[in-house]
């Protein structure tokens, strides 16, 4: 079976040969909870076979296209002085793919460090504004080129960006938020 897909030319549906993707996964979970904080910090690792994609350049065929593994960690922090709250969060990932070994091997996925960090405060029971940060570095992406017939590791440029959220809860099961999202980018690449 087949269907105009965009301006890509035919795509060919992956038949009975497609096999399902499967994703092994552990991780490592500790959390405290306590009265004016909350900490949690975890570390994951997982595999992922099977992995479903398209190839092919007039023909579109997804097939079963390679294996990966990754790993990392992430580590949040909440603290409330109320009205004032702190929310913190670091994470880390990176991937390995592990077929097709093309000499491309291991890249870190988008991103891989992050880091979220805001303040809120609330203006009344009904009313929170919050200020928050994020912060992506060491960013590389896996650039599949099926035009140029390639395969490429790019650098993705590090970001910063803050945002300002006023969120109006009129009643309990209504949530009003007003955002402005990227409050200081001058250069438009997010």
């Amino acid at each position: 079976t087949g269907e105009i897909h965009g301006l890509q030319g035919f795509v060919i549906g992956g038949g009975e040969a497609l096999k399902p993707e499967s994703i092994d996964t552990w991780e490592m979970v500790y959390q405290k909870i306590a009265d004016n904080y909350q900490f949690s910090g975890n570390i994951f690792r997982s595999r992922s076979d099977d992995m479903i994609g398209p190839t092919g350049v007039e023909e579109v065929i997804y097939k079963n296209v390679s294996e990966t593994k990754n790993h990392g960690f992430e580590l949040d922090l909440r603290l409330q002085w109320s009205p004032l709250v702190w929310r913190s969060r670091l994470s880390y990932s990176e991937t390995q793919r592990l077929e097709p070994n093309d000499g491309y091997a291991v890249y870190k996925n988008y991103p891989g460090w992050l880091l979220n960090y805001g303040v809120g405060y609330s203006l009344s029971d009904a009313l929170l504004l919050t200020f928050d940060n994020s912060h992506a570095w060491h960013m590389k992406a896996l650039n599949n080129n099926r035009l140029a017939g390639s395969v490429m590791i790019e650098d993705m440029r590090d970001y910063f960006r803050s945002d300002v959220t006023l969120n109006w809860k009129p009643i309990e099961s209504v949530k009003v938020v007003f955002s402005i999202r990227d409050l200081f980018d001058r250069q438009g690449y997010i």
